[in-house]
């Protein structure tokens, strides 16, 4: 087989956006507006669970953006950037095996060095080829009409001499190069996923546009143009193989490197390889599967201890508002079964049911101070009081939704650095929050209108 070489030869291989702190660095809308962080300081990222991997092309929405200020704070008075940087600089930090007392956010970033503390480390890279890191049984890449800022979870692939993105991006779509992530990759993350990590995917084999005359490589771009337009990426768990367009790209391929690799014992040969990755997986599995559970539970428990004391020094809504006027409620949450949520110009109506629709608690309330209630009872606590003008209650829930984003993005990243592997992460997200006692709603934006809440 001809025509060959080196990812690294042809295209920069690098991970995708690392902050360090990412509940410090990552932002969302209501974040921004709640401290009026200008535009300067933001910039778009992608996250992994944003992507689709059913389609080559991605036309994501940012709801994720980078805090990058390099700016002394003497410069940036008066601005929200910097009400933000005060803000924030207190908060616990979520770093890794951390020891000994906690350290906020501020510490753990002014011992990474550099100038300002709250200045990032890293330089964000757009990019219009993205590959993941790791792999189930889809193995297409993630290809951008733009360059895209994404995660730590991808790899980006910046072409070389002078070649286009298209063009990388056509070598990595053809399954020559899904069968050398396959042959290559290592299985040793959970569930059978096949790990691709940066520094040895710069070193797997991949079609060498270079070898190929202008006419070819347009040629080239337009087969796999008509993969990304038509076709959906094939899962090689299934028994369904590669469209006509997807076939078309690998023939020519195949001609070009001078194999006498038939296309169809290529596709038998990565499927068989494929499929038996996810069955030894599954076989372990099965054996594993007391072992797992008791581990989850117990991963979720320590999780949960961890963040346990922050959520009990700051409880809401008490922990957020200082008004005088406050409203008494009183639940008992074992009896609690449903919610309902019915705004209405401005209003809500909010009812607490238990067994056989039996209602617990009944009020009209402005819509703001309907949904503390709400959030209140969603987090476990039965007798709580709560501020009953507009405004107040309004400012309250703001400032509890950006706090509680710190709480989910600290259980996210435990989750992330546990030893459980991919595919748990769901499970292990419900436990940790059935142990701490909250519904993960009371976080959301945008409550349900009717939530069902099981006994305790």
């Amino acid at each position: 087989m001809t025509g060959f070489t080196t990812l690294d030869q042809i295209s920069q291989v690098s991970l995708g956006y690392k902050s360090l702190q990412n509940g410090f660095y990552y932002v969302n809308k209501a974040t921004i507006d709640s401290y009026s962080i200008e535009k300067r300081f933001l910039r778009p990222i992608i996250l992994l669970n944003q992507l689709d991997g059913r389609v080559y092309i991605q036309t994501p929405t940012a709801s994720t953006w980078l805090f990058i200020c390099r700016e002394k704070e003497a410069d940036l008075r008066g601005t929200g950037a910097l009400r933000y940087i005060h803000a924030r600089s207190e908060a616990p930090a979520a770093e890794r095996k951390q020891s000994g007392a906690p350290k906020t956010i501020r510490q753990v970033l002014e011992a990474q060095g550099g100038g300002l503390w709250y200045a990032p480390k890293a330089l964000p890279r757009p990019a219009r080829i993205w590959l993941r890191k790791a792999f189930d049984t889809v193995f297409a890449p993630y290809v951008f009409a733009q360059g895209h800022v994404v995660d730590q979870r991808c790899n980006y692939l910046e072409p070389l001499h002078g070649l286009s993105p298209e063009l990388i991006g056509a070598v990595l779509t053809s399954t020559l190069f899904s069968y050398a992530l396959e042959i290559n990759g290592s299985a040793s993350m959970g569930a059978g996923a096949l790990e691709a990590p940066t520094t040895k995917l710069r070193r797997y084999p991949v079609f060498d546009p270079r070898t190929l005359t202008a006419a070819q490589q347009v040629k080239l771009v337009k087969l796999a143009q008509a993969v990304w337009d038509d076709e959906a990426p094939v899962n090689w768990a299934s028994d369904k193989g590669p469209g006509a367009k997807l076939r078309a790209l690998d023939i020519w391929l195949l001609a070009r490197a001078k194999t006498k690799t038939k296309l169809d014992q290529l596709y038998a040969d990565l499927r068989a390889a494929c499929q038996a990755r996810i069955t030894v997986a599954k076989d372990k599995t099965k054996t594993k599967k007391k072992q797992k559970t008791e581990s989850i539970s117990s991963v979720a428990q320590g999780i949960a201890n961890v963040i346990a004391p922050t959520m009990n020094v700051r409880q809401f809504p008490e922990g957020f508002f200082d008004g005088e006027k406050s409203l008494a409620v009183h639940v008992e949450r074992s009896m609690l079964r449903r919610v309902r949520l019915s705004p209405l110009m401005g209003m809500a109506d909010v009812t607490l049911s238990g067994e056989g629709g039996r209602e617990l608690f009944k009020g009209n309330f402005p819509l703001p101070v309907a949904e503390a209630v709400v959030r209140s009872v969603l987090l476990g606590r039965e007798s709580f009081s709560l501020p009953t003008e507009r405004k107040d209650a309004e400012k309250a829930v703001a400032d509890f939704l950006t706090w509680f984003d710190d709480i989910r993005v600290r259980v996210d990243e435990a989750i992330t650095e546990s030893a459980l592997g991919t595919g748990y992460e769901d499970v292990l997200r419900t436990q940790v929050y059935q142990r701490l006692g909250i519904h993960p709603a009371a976080g959301e934006r945008v409550l349900p209108a009717v939530i069902s809440l099981a006994a305790p």
